[in-house]
């Protein structure tokens, strides 16, 4: 009878391709956001959100059929209360309060939700422009309208210009390489 292979068995097998992960990647594997359920009764809208609320019925017959699951989980951070701020997926929860006010919500009133928190945003923000950075760029992602657009670079215009006053030169979105966010000078 033949045994069977046993890969963990192997000595030092944990630490195989840790020389292939670069600085950044290994910094944002220590920092994983944690996915959970949330009662969706939980989570409050965030008050800075100012994207589409569009065709939310129709968003909701899809989350119905689907069989009141998400397709993708929302992001949330922690607040006072045992409650959660709601960072992305504002459509999304809308669509699932509006199932569960009319009666059509199958099962708990749960949903998948990523946490996010304010102290992983490694910027020289003070809390708010940090909460403010986070429902930006956890939206970068969803299909904009023109008005979204608007707000998205405003409120990132705001946020970039304070950043260059406290002197940062590229930023990273989640361990991408760096974006330079400060110009060289041209003319004098």
């Amino acid at each position: 009878m033949s045994k069977k292979f046993n890969l963990s068995a192997i000595s030092g097998m944990e630490q195989v391709g840790e020389g292939l992960l670069s600085d950044a990647s290994k910094a944002q594997r220590t920092t994983r956001r944690t996915t959970t359920f949330i009662h969706i009764r939980d989570i409050d809208v965030h008050p800075l959100n100012n994207m589409s609320m569009s065709q939310i019925k129709t968003l909701a017959e899809t989350i119905r059929l689907n069989g009141c699951q998400l397709e993708q989980p929302v992001e949330v951070r922690r607040i006072e209360g045992g409650r959660y701020l709601l960072l992305a997926g504002h459509r999304r929860i809308a669509a699932c309060k509006y199932l569960i006010d009319n009666g059509q919500w199958v099962g708990d009133e749960v949903v998948e939700a990523k946490i996010r928190e304010i102290e992983d945003v490694n910027l020289p923000l003070d809390d708010e422009d940090k909460d403010r950075w986070l429902l930006l760029v956890t939206n970068l992602h969803r299909v904009m309208t023109d008005a979204d657009k608007a707000v998205m670079l405003s409120g990132l215009k705001d946020l970039v210009g304070k950043l260059r006053t406290a002197g940062v030169e590229t930023i990273a979105l989640d361990g991408e390489e760096g974006v330079r966010i400060k110009g060289r000078r041209t003319r004098e």
